[in-house]
């Protein structure tokens, strides 16, 4: 009964329709709802939402009028108005998520392929003590993270050879050696975007006897974007650091391919055991 009360006092006055019809009519409203769905820049989230609202009335409205001037029974035309109003703002709400989940890909997207890392040396050329830095240059802020190294191989120049122990981390003075790196601890300090960066000398807990030769290292950063605090992502990078053949040649590091199946510091090895066996 309430849906038919509505309908009669909106549509009942050939006054308001004659409105209604007039304001639809003009060439302009249409014009300016297109104009605001498909508007970019700041707050365009905001304003494609209220024009899709607006749109969703429109529509309702129109419908409302065609109806109105049906010979049907005042109660099926209520119950027709109800149900396209209904499906109107139950679509308009679905293009919204639809705006917002895309929204937020975009930003996941942008932040992942513009996340960078680059691997420096110490002063004093222990690769153990070298400094990992990931850049933020996406346009979102990275919130809470963890960021993490695993060493692949290492070969020092005695011939001897390590990988693990697991993920490595230092937050504050201390250091974390753990098996995932879900289990290191959290940074809240957030790296904002636009270019600030996190440094970590995560491999400093460990060592290997002798001077390195060859180091094979996987940076790990866990994290999550200011605007999503729910959504896990996970980039890697890897670091080779080889030394060249010439005798005092130095470490240099080098971007190698994550999912590589080369394994860049098995070839020290095995020619340190070759020339052992010889």
């Amino acid at each position: 009964m309430a849906a038919r009360f509505v309908f009669s006092t909106i549509f009942g006055a050939p006054s308001v329709r004659s409105s209604l019809k007039a304001i639809s009519g003009q060439g302009v409203f249409p014009i300016v709802i297109a104009t605001a769905i498909t508007i970019t820049g700041h707050s365009y989230m905001a304003i494609r939402s209220v024009a899709l609202l607006a749109c969703a009335l429109w529509v309702a409205l129109d419908m409302g009028i065609y109806l109105s001037e049906k010979k049907w029974a005042l109660c099926s035309k209520a119950i027709t108005f109800s149900a396209a109003w209904s499906l109107l703002f139950c679509g308009a709400m679905g293009i919204m998520y639809w705006f917002t989940a895309s929204t937020l890909e975009d930003q996941r997207s942008d932040v992942f392929a513009k996340l960078t890392a680059a691997a420096y040396f110490s002063p004093g050329g222990d690769p153990f003590f070298s400094s990992f830095t990931v850049t933020n240059g996406g346009s979102t802020d990275i919130g809470k993270h963890v960021m993490g190294c695993q060493m692949n191989l290492v070969v020092s120049s005695d011939g001897s050879a390590a990988t693990g122990p697991g993920f490595v981390s230092i937050v504050g003075n201390t250091s974390h050696i753990r098996n995932t790196l879900e289990q290191l601890p959290e940074i809240e300090t957030p790296i904002l975007s636009g270019g600030d960066a996190q440094t970590d000398t995560c491999l400093s807990p460990v060592g290997l006897g002798g001077s390195v030769e060859c180091m094979d290292v996987n940076v790990h950063l866990l994290y999550f974007l200011a605007t999503q605090p729910n959504t896990k992502q996970v980039k890697v990078f890897r670091f080779v650091a080889e030394r060249g053949l010439r005798a005092g040649d130095q470490l240099v590091w080098h971007n190698q391919p994550v999912l590589s199946k080369q394994s860049y510091c098995l070839p020290f090895y095995r020619a340190h055991h070759a020339n052992g066996a010889s």
